[in-house]
């Protein structure tokens, strides 16, 4: 397996598209994740949480058991000096001096690696780092941990609701389904509810009305729809009058959302912050025409900003289009790049067969 680095930085609910990704893939490596002089890592295998490190002491085993009252102080003592004696793990030192049953210990590690993970995962403010790689040292114990069931738990019970306003600038974008969940994906009956209510022509503020549910309680549940690929949001707006050159943008943008929509069904959520990854070196590279421009929820770009800027570049008027093409085919296939990298060349194949048709139409 190839190492591959995804980093960036946290915002609020951030790290749950990060994980969303790691687990539609299935990925394994190590996800770091730092805040100031606190840094904790999960362990992943084939998309699950098989282990968990950090570097408070409250989050060591032994303290841990300390501090629930699980072990005395003197048990604690006891086995510290067992680990500098023989170079035992805090566990097994428990164990050795029968503070703890083998049992005990397995569902103590258990739980700390589950406080582990949900003590990070709601951080908003951070870096992150994700090493996709084969793991080099095998711990004595690990677990499986669905990343999955953790995510959609913290969505569920994540304290500022507000954050979902944030999340959703436009509630009059509309709501569609993407595929029925698999039956691995528990969902609740009040999120099932608003899943039934979506028609694909009901905008995101009036849906949560009708749910009865509020505006922020019915946005926590469509971004967990949305993170689990459920459902992706579409923009209603659409601009009353387009130039020659916008016209050529939006066609282009009709490709980009559908290779936006074709990874969001195998990836979900995340599919969006792959795209952005990738996008990000073609802004570089062309910068005179994609500077300051965002990609959008759907993957499309803002074609009255692209032609703007074109429009102001130091191009001579005879090259203008020809670049503007240019830039957007570089942003396409660094789309396509990305569909072959993350999901293989059959898929690709597939989806290349309708990019293929949707250019004959142009």
């Amino acid at each position: 397996m190839k190492t591959q680095v995804l980093r960036g930085k946290l915002e609020p609910l951030g790290l749950i598209k990060v994980l969303a990704y790691i687990s539609s893939l299935q990925e394994t490596g190590y996800l770091r994740v730092k805040q100031n002089d606190i840094e904790k890592t999960l362990i992943i295998k084939k998309g699950e949480i098989i282990f968990a490190k950090s570097n408070l002491p409250i989050d060591r085993l032994g303290d841990m058991l300390l501090h629930r009252g699980m072990i005395t102080q003197e048990q604690y003592t006891q086995a510290s000096q067992l680990i500098a004696e023989k170079g035992y793990r805090h566990g097994r030192s428990l164990v050795e001096i029968r503070a703890i049953t083998p049992k005990l210990l397995w569902d103590a590690i258990e739980k700390q690696i589950r406080a582990i993970a949900y003590s990070v995962i709601p951080w908003e403010e951070g870096e992150f780092e994700f090493v996709r790689q084969q793991l080099k040292a095998k711990e004595k114990i690990t677990l499986r941990l669905s990343i999955l069931e953790i995510v959609m738990d913290v969505v569920r019970h994540y304290d500022s609701r507000e954050v979902f306003l944030k999340k959703f600038p436009d509630l009059k974008s509309i709501p569609v389904v993407l595929e029925i969940p698999d039956r691995h994906i528990a969902l609740e009956a009040h999120e099932r509810h608003i899943l039934d209510l979506i028609d694909d022509k009901t905008c995101l503020s009036d849906l949560c009305e009708s749910s009865d549910f509020g505006l922020e309680e019915g946005l926590r549940t469509v971004f967990l729809l949305q993170i689990l690929g459920i459902v992706e949001l579409i923009s209603k707006q659409k601009p009353p009058h387009v130039t020659k050159r916008e016209q050529m943008v939006e066609h282009y943008n009709e490709i980009y959302a559908y290779i936006h929509r074709f990874l969001a069904q195998h990836m979900g959520h995340v599919a969006h912050t792959l795209l952005k990854k990738y996008y990000k070196d073609v802004q570089i590279a062309q910068e005179a025409v994609f500077g300051l421009v965002d990609v959008n929820d759907d993957g499309t770009l803002n074609a009255p900003k692209l032609v703007s800027n074109l429009e102001k570049a130091p191009i001579a008027p005879d090259f203008l289009d020809s670049a503007l093409q240019e830039a957007l085919e570089e942003y396409l296939y660094s789309g396509i790049l990305a569909l072959k990298r993350t999901l293989g060349t059959d898929q690709e194949t597939i989806a290349l067969k309708q990019i293929q048709e949707m250019q004959e139409k142009w």
